[in-house]
């Protein structure tokens, strides 16, 4: 005997809601997935150059003491304890540092300045 026609209705109705119902999960998950990749990528890229700006300003405000000749021995360092400074002359002898690297050697090298054609030794 077969099954009466409303029981085989009833399992493609939930069939078809089971389906649409993972189709709609699977569609969200993915939206969410891509929203938070690119919140991490924009965040991150933000962060970075946020840290870029606050060196190159760091490194500015060195080199204007360094150019004024007012550069004291230990430069004072910002509220971040892991960030450095060390001021190295053309000779590769450290001039200034910030104070949680007092005493270090050299942590780069000057690199070699080209040839100045117009300055005969």
């Amino acid at each position: 005997m077969s099954a009466p026609e409303g029981h085989h209705l009833g399992r493609s109705r939930v069939g078809v809601r089971l389906s649409a119902t993972l189709t709609a999960t699977a569609v969200v998950a993915a939206a969410f997935a891509i929203s938070g990749f690119l919140l991490v990528t924009l965040v991150e890229r933000s962060l970075i150059s946020s840290l870029d700006s606050t060196a190159l300003a760091r490194a500015r405000d060195v080199a204007v003491l360094a150019g004024t000749a007012r550069l004291p021995g230990i430069v004072a360092s910002t509220s971040e304890d892991s960030s450095v400074v060390q001021v190295v002359g053309p000779t590769g002898i450290v001039l200034a540092s910030s104070a949680n690297i007092q005493g270090e050697s050299a942590s780069l090298s000057p690199s070699p300045r080209p040839a100045d054609p117009c300055h005969k030794p």
